[in-house]
Order: structure tokens, then C-alpha cells, then sequence
């Protein structure tokens, strides 16, 4: 599942040192572009992931075969020869090059769904190729395969079927064994719900808060990007290397913004983060107004539920609280998640330098005053002063679990700390004491990076579901680097251990938890 969420997201190079030019005249007005420089590579990584899970690898043979060419399976198909995907504007938009071994075996799977979309049904024959019927939203649309003893070329015309065929398939030197591009436009059009890989009763809630928010925040960075590439290579024995470069529009605010960035080493993630973190969050971003404006997109959504309670009073406190974060330098956060005492519990951690620290401290404050009807206790730990205030509900009471909250600062340094197992004044204190020694940079220089661990995740969600503790585990996690390159390009570069994450998916005991194992190769 892993693997081929990584392929829902990757990015092309070039195919040929010597470009065939009707080839790339059809692809002129390509939306999206999938090069499969190397599909015999992608087949053993997922057949390899299977054998180190210990399931059988058929059914992720069939998912990598429905994704990259629409095939029930990868019969028929030569996987020793580069093939190509890609998607274009107006009706019938996907075209297509797949190698073949057999005509025949590649016929009687070709055209499954993928997603959404209808599958391509085989209606008869026509010019010398086989023609397909989609339904669509926009109706039926016909499809042309031509089908030679060396490969199918799939268009919505015979005239072009017949421009592919003449083009020999060909991999630059060097090429990503899989790369993938999209416009803006492409992106703009997915429908991606990332809530609904968390467990069923998490989704509600969570969904119900953060969906409307991830929306707005994705048409906002979508309506900036000119187009995305995403490469996908190995990295040693039992890794892959994910490389993703967004390109912002001319002049748009964020290629603006991403010009003024500076990557820089960080140095306080190892303050907040402890061995049962399952995400953290780090680095220095210069935000030069962007802060106050991010502030303003998720205070738009994060009112509604408040209704009446959030007054323009409110409304002006979270603007000059943004207004202050909006002048934060470096800075860390962390999420923790156990299972203890038959119940889960989590904490999460941040700390930033801040020259107003104090300040906003009492803007804070005060708007959880607001909200709540009562201020906080004044509390104060390792030099630092701030407030301390209880959230939430009896379990059989429904609403927010019961966690308390302390946000605390001295002269530079703000500490926040949620939790729903510790003190958190006392959380808040452990980490200004050891903020204050000298610290080594603990990264490459970036803007920011995104860190999971995988093996505390997976101990505790597997206890959650009722399976057994398993207090040994291997070791599997991944930070998501970003950095700002030339002429406004963002990097995101991560490198995902899979067989690792096979280990521990293996180990962890979490096929088990599921009671279904016909779902173990998802």
C-alpha cells in the first residue's frame, strides 16, 4: 500500500535524448505524464515487499498492473522496455505505450477502472484496431488500441495510434525508474481524502475538523504551482527515494516567498521529540507576512464551529496572534501516541524562539478566554511564566478527550504542551532546561522537515485495535526534507525504508488486528 501510494504521486524525466516529434506534439497539452522507465524494477520492489510481509504477491502485482497500465494483471506485459502514460485535454485524454509479450494475455486484461473512472469496454474492431467505449461525465468517448507483437498504442484516434507506433520507447541514461509530471490543472482535479487510511473511529472527528481546512490550504498552494515533477529511485538495498520539485508560478506570492528562503541546519528538534514520537515537525522558515495570511485562511474555517462565541473581539485577538508567529524563528514540534492503562494517550510538544514571546502568551490567553468562559492559571516553570488551562470532557460525555494544555515563555522562547497523560507545566519546564545548553545542528540545512516514526505508531495502533504489546520492534522511519531551490522551486526529498516497513508491519501484529485477511495486501 505503501509502495503504490508513493506511485499515486510520481514524476518523469526524459525519455530520449532524441525526442520523437510527434510523439511530443501529442503530448504539447499533456496535463500529466507517467514514464515507466524501468517496470521490472517496480515489479520486484513489490514483490519483494510481499515476500519480506509474507503475504502473496499477486494481489499487489494485480494494483501495480490496474495502475500503470490499466491491466488486470501483468500478463502479457514485457517488462524489460520503458512504457508511457499520459493525460491530455479534451475527450478520451489518456494515451498510452505498453511493451508487450503477448498480444493476446495483455487483451484479455487491458481496460479495468481505476478509482472512479469507468472501465474501457471492448466494442469491436475497427481500421485495424481494437476500439474501447468509456462512459464519462462528459458521456461515451472511444478509444483506439493498436496492438502490434511489440507493444499497444492507445489513442483516441487511428491517426494517432499509428504516430505512437512509429516512435521507438528509449531511457535517458540515468533516468528515475519511475517519474511522473503534472500541471496545476491535473492536480487541481484529484479527489484525495487522506482521512480515510486512519481507523474508522477516528474519522469523524478528525475528518469533520481538519477536512475543510486541508481542502482550502490545497486550493490555495494549487492556484500557485505552475506544474510538479516527482521522481522515484532506490536508495540502497531497502529503500526508495522519493524526489518531488513543485514549480510556483511567475511572480506568484509563493515563488516570492520561496525566493527569500534560507535552508538552514535546525537544532531543536531533539529537545521536543522522545522515543515514542510518531510525527514531528521542525525548522526556520522566513514568513514575511505569509504567516499572518495562513492565519487568516484557517481562522476563516476554524470559527464556524464556534458560531456566535467567536466575536469580532476573537476575531482581532487571532489576527494579532498570527501577526506575532508570523515573526517565529526556528522552530519544533511533536506528537506522541501510547497505549497505557487500557486507553491511548498522546501529548504533543512545540517549541520556537520568538522575541515577543511573552506576548504571545497573553494574546493566547486571552483568546482561549474568550472561547472558554475562564482564563488560565497563572503558572511558571525554569524561569518561564505562562498560563495552564484544562480542555475537554468525561469519556462517556462525548466531546474532546480530557487534556490539559501550558503555554509558557521567557525572554525568547515560547513552550506550548497539550497533553492527556502528564503535567504539562512540568513538561514545559523539562524542555527550557534543556533548551538552554548548546546545541548541535541535527540535520541537513532546509526550511523545514517532516519526521515519522513508524514503529511507535504502529506498537500503539495495534494495541489500540486490542492485539497483543509488542515491546520489541525493528526500526522504521522517514523525514520529509524541504528545501527552497532557485527560480522559486520547492524540494521535497524522503527516503522510505520499505522492507523496514515490512518488518515491522510483519512483527508489529497489526495483519492480525484486523480480523480480515483477505485486506493483508492493501
Amino acid at each position: 500500500m505503501l509502495l503504490l501510494t508513493c506511485l499515486m504521486l510520481v514524476a518523469p524525466s526524459a525519455e530520449s535524448t532524441h525526442p520523437d516529434s510527434k510523439l511530443e506534439a501529442m503530448l504539447a497539452d499533456a496535463l500529466a505524464v507517467i514514464r515507466i522507465n524501468d517496470p521490472r524494477w517496480l515489479d520486484r520492489e513489490v514483490t519483494k515487499f510481499a515476500a519480506t510481509l509474507g503475504i502473496d504477491p499477486a494481489p499487489l502485482r494485480s494494483q501495480l498492473g490496474r495502475l500503470l497500465f490499466r491491466c488486470q494483471a501483468l500478463d502479457g506485459i514485457d517488462l524489460t522496455r520503458p512504457a508511457l502514460l499520459a493525460w491530455r485535454t479534451g475527450p478520451a485524454p489518456l494515451l498510452a505505450i505498453i511493451p508487450l509479450t503477448n498480444r493476446r494475455l495483455f487483451l484479455d486484461g487491458f481496460g479495468v477502472s481505476l478509482g472512479d473512472d469507468a472501465p474501457l469496454i471492448r466494442i469491436g474492431e475497427r481500421d485495424g484496431t481494437v476500439v474501447y467505449s468509456q462512459n464519462t461525465n462528459d458521456g461515451l468517448v472511444e478509444y483506439r488500441l493498436l496492438v502490434s507483437d511489440q507493444a499497444a498504442y492507445l489513442a483516441r484516434t487511428t491517426e494517432e495510434c499509428r504516430a505512437l507506433s512509429e516512435h521507438v520507447a528509449a531511457t535517458a541514461l540515468g533516468a528515475a525508474p519511475l517519474s511522473f509530471t503534472a500541471n496545476a490543472a491535473f492536480l487541481a482535479a484529484l479527489e484525495v481524502d487522506p482521512f480515510t487510511l486512519l481507523p474508522d473511529s477516528a474519522q469523524p472527528a478528525l475528518a469533520r475538523t481538519f477536512r475543510p481546512l486541508a481542502t482550502v490550504l490545497w486550493h490555495e498552494l494549487i492556484t500557485q504551482l505552475d506544474h510538479v515533477t516527482i521522481d522515484l529511485h532506490e536508495s540502497g538495498e531497502d529503500g526508495l527515494l522519493i524526489s518531488a520539485l513543485l514549480y510556483s508560478l511567475p511572480m506568484s506570492q509563493l515563488g516570492v516567498w520561496v525566493g527569500n528562503q534560507r535552508n538552514q541546519p535546525g537544532h531543536l528538534l531533539s529537545v521536543v521529540r522522545t522515543p515514542t514520537t510518531v510525527l514531528s515537525l521542525s525548522g526556520s522558515v522566513l514568513w514575511q507576512g505569509q504567516g499572518e495570511r495562513l492565519g487568516q485562511i484557517i481562522g476563516s474555517v476554524v470559527k464556524h464551529p464556534y458560531g456566535a462565541s467567536w466575536t469580532g473581539t476573537v476575531d482581532e485577538l487571532w489576527r494579532g496572534m498570527w501577526a506575532i508567529l508570523d515573526r517565529s524563528g526556528p522552530f519544533a514540534s511533536a506528537l506522541d501516541l501510547e497505549y497505557q492503562g487500557a486507553k491511548s494517550v498522546w501529548e504533543g510538544r512545540y517549541l520556537a524562539e520568538q522575541q515577543r514571546a511573552p506576548e504571545l502568551v497573553t494574546v493566547v490567553n486571552s483568546i482561549v478566554q474568550t472561547l472558554g468562559g475562564q482564563a488560565g492559571d497563572a503558572v511558571g516553570a525554569a524561569s518561564a511564566t505562562g498560563f495552564h488551562q484544562s480542555f475537554g470532557t468525561a469519556a462517556d460525555q462525548g466531546g474532546m478527550p480530557p487534556c490539559q494544555l501550558a503555554l509558557l515563555s521567557n525572554e525568547r522562547q515560547v513552550v506550548a504542551v497539550l497533553s492527556a497523560s502528564r503535567d504539562p507545566v512540568q513538561v514545559a519546564g523539562d524542555i527550557f532546561n534543556r533548551s538552554a545548553n548548546v546545541l548541535p545542528p541535527e540535520a541537513i540545512p532546509c526550511i523545514g522537515s517532516i519526521g515519522i516514526n513508524f514503529t511507535p505508531l504502529l506498537r500503539a495502533l495495534v494495541q489500540i485495535a486490542g492485539g497483543a504489546p509488542q515491546p520489541i520492534l525493528p526500526s522504521a522511519e522517514t523525514a520529509l526534507v524541504i528545501k527552497a531551490m532557485p527560480q522559486g522551486q520547492l524540494s521535497l526529498d524522503a527516503v522510505l525504508p520499505v522492507q523496514a516497513l515490512a518488518q515491522l508491519v510483519r512483527d508489529s501484529g497489526i495483519q492480525q488486528t484486523t480480523g480480515n485477511t483477505g485486506n493483508t495486501g492493501k
